[in-house]
């Protein structure tokens, strides 16, 4: 696998491509660029099969190279930033994944594991599955396939991930996407009604009737109950007021 690395940051080229070697037994080739125009020769001279590409660089945003890429061979694009803000118009370009910064190595491992275990041709992915905010309203706006779901967000009750794909149940019944749990928490965070509880639960705080301390779980209006991770513990029981 050839691989090139955009971003105008030398900390951010040196911590990926040193993961990269660490976990990435597919990758042949690593390339480097540190500006948008850079970044577009080293696509037409290496042709990379995965770029990950930050979307703020010195001339440019990101952005601006996926958009370019329509004209040849499409390699996967896995967009990072400082900027939650993104991710929503990363998933709308086709990217495969989006990593926020700081990175964090259980995240790239996610997103190297998509990479590694997608089809081989990025339009052969189902990228219909997209999510974000309707501008004006409380409602998100899911694309799966050839449906359009209209949500509001405060009647999503929770979350729950498995692998690659995520549920999410509601008053609406349940949707099944193939995006990430963090994707889609990063969404809804500016709302500020669900709270990540668990490696592979978030939930509505207004839907909690009950916090269980004993068993570390919670216990939903609806009656279905949720484990609690240690490590999100204390910031949730911080959220709720404990």
């Amino acid at each position: 696998m050839n691989v090139l690395i955009v971003d105008d940051n030398s900390h951010a080229h040196e911590w990926l491509g040193s993961q990269l070697k660490q976990h990435s037994a597919a990758m042949t080739q690593l390339h480097h660029a540190y500006s948008l125009t850079e970044a577009r020769e080293k696509v037409k001279a290496s042709k990379p099969d995965l770029i990950f590409l930050d979307v703020e660089l010195g001339d440019g945003l990101g952005f601006e190279l996926i958009e370019s890429l329509k004209d040849g061979p499409t390699p996967h694009v896995v967009v990072i930033s400082g900027e939650i803000g993104y991710a929503s118009r990363a998933f709308r370009v086709a990217a495969i994944d989006f990593l926020a910064k700081p990175f964090e190595l259980e995240h790239f491992k996610e997103a190297l594991d998509r990479v590694e275990t997608a089809p081989t041709k990025p339009e052969q992915l189902d990228f219909a599955a997209e999510f974000q905010k309707q501008p004006g309203t409380q409602k998100l706006i899911i694309r799966q396939a050839n449906d359009v779901h209209f949500v509001e967000v405060e009647d999503i009750h929770y979350l729950e991930a498995y692998g690659n794909y995520t549920d999410i149940y509601g008053k609406f019944g349940k949707i099944t996407t193939a995006s990430l749990l963090r994707i889609i928490s990063s969404v809804l965070d500016p709302f500020q009604l669900h709270f990540r509880i668990h490696k592979t639960y978030v939930v509505n705080c207004n839907e909690v009737a009950k916090i269980d301390k004993v068993k570390l779980e919670v216990v939903l209006k609806s009656g279905t109950r949720i484990p609690i991770g240690p490590k999100f513990k204390e910031p949730f029981y911080k959220k709720m007021g404990l």
